[in-house]
């Protein structure tokens, strides 16, 4: 797992109470972000690895098409062109 702050910070920007896990924290362009160690993370590829398993260089998608969702039965990997929309 790559460097991410502690599991109790993704839990302090994240609202659970509907089926998307909604991030609270910053955004970037709708997707949820958090700077640590001068370093922009994704809280979806965080919750993806925190509660999946290891990325590879395969995208982190949202089958919910909801950017700010983190919830991990929301999120699969794929490459990115099966994200894009045509």
């Amino acid at each position: 797992m790559r460097d991410y702050p502690r599991e109790g910070v993704f839990w302090d920007h994240v609202d659970q109470y509907a089926d998307c896990w909604e991030w609270t924290g910053q955004k970037a362009q709708g997707y949820g972000v958090i700077i640590h160690k001068r370093r922009r993370i994704y809280a979806h590829r965080w919750a993806y690895e925190l509660f999946v398993g290891p990325l590879d260089r395969r995208k982190v998608g949202h089958y919910c098409e909801n950017r700010a969702c983190v919830n991990p039965s929301h999120l699969a990997l794929s490459w990115r062109s099966v994200w894009v929309s045509a």
